[in-house]
């Protein structure tokens, strides 16, 4: 019992939250000036067509934080998909990993 509690205590809790994935879509010119936002958020995925769209994952909570200060960076020049809310774990280091079905 005593190696079954050690190994509890060393396991890696994972909390869970409600998050958020949203998509941007904005002009190649307008990617390459906010490379830096991006580089610090956490991606998903980033898809180069016509325009560059770039699909966020982060929590509920921060979700209109997001939306501002991406809008405000990019003065304006960018399109937001409609949020779709998730569950997510959020993992040791700070990184939000949705949970599948």
């Amino acid at each position: 019992s005593k190696a079954a509690a050690l190994a509890v205590d060393q396991t890696t809790r994972w909390k869970t939250q409600t998050g958020a994935i949203v998509s941007v879509a904005l002009a190649y010119d307008v990617h390459a000036r906010l490379k830096q936002f991006f580089d610090k958020s956490q991606a998903l995925a980033v898809d180069y067509g016509q325009a560059v769209t770039v699909t966020l994952i982060t929590t509920k909570e921060n979700l209109a934080a997001l939306v501002t200060e991406l809008t405000d960076l990019s003065q304006g020049q960018v399109e937001f998909s409609e949020p779709r809310q998730v569950q997510c774990f959020v993992r040791a280091d700070g990184y939000l990993e949705e949970i599948s079905d």
